[in-house]
């Protein structure tokens, strides 16, 4: 097979047909479109892109900053808010698995919330207590 030899497809055909050809009225064929880069255009759409690119880093890495505070305060509000709650818990709990007085001036005393639940069940159901 010979290198110099012009091969074509079926469609192809070995003269082109008018479609191809440049009339006078146009002198040389046309340049291609894409030929020559205009280096200031490219420099500013490369530009654009960089600063597009930079801005939404920073408005991302600020919003992140901000939520994580936010969300820290948060915690750091739950936490404070938490201790309290489980002081008060362990009161209440102490209360109502304890002894003690609940009103000393009427003699009436308090006692663990499960004994009290026993002694309400066995008045129901007839037993004693």
């Amino acid at each position: 097979m010979s290198h110099n030899k012009l091969e074509q497809l079926p469609h192809e055909h070995a003269q082109p047909d008018e479609w191809h050809r440049h009339t006078p009225a146009e002198g040389a064929p046309q340049a291609e479109h894409g030929a020559k880069a205009n280096p200031a255009i490219l420099a500013l759409i490369t530009g654009g892109f960089v600063v597009t690119v930079g801005l939404t880093i920073l408005l991302s890495a600020l919003y992140f900053f901000s939520y994580m505070t936010h969300e820290r305060q948060l915690k750091k509000e739950t936490t404070i808010l938490s201790e309290e709650y489980r002081a008060y818990r362990a009161q209440t709990e102490a209360s109502l698995s304890g002894y003690g007085w609940a009103d000393p001036a009427a003699g009436t005393v308090r006692i663990p919330v499960n004994t009290a639940i026993d002694r309400v069940v066995a008045d129901y159901s007839g037993g004693s207590h």
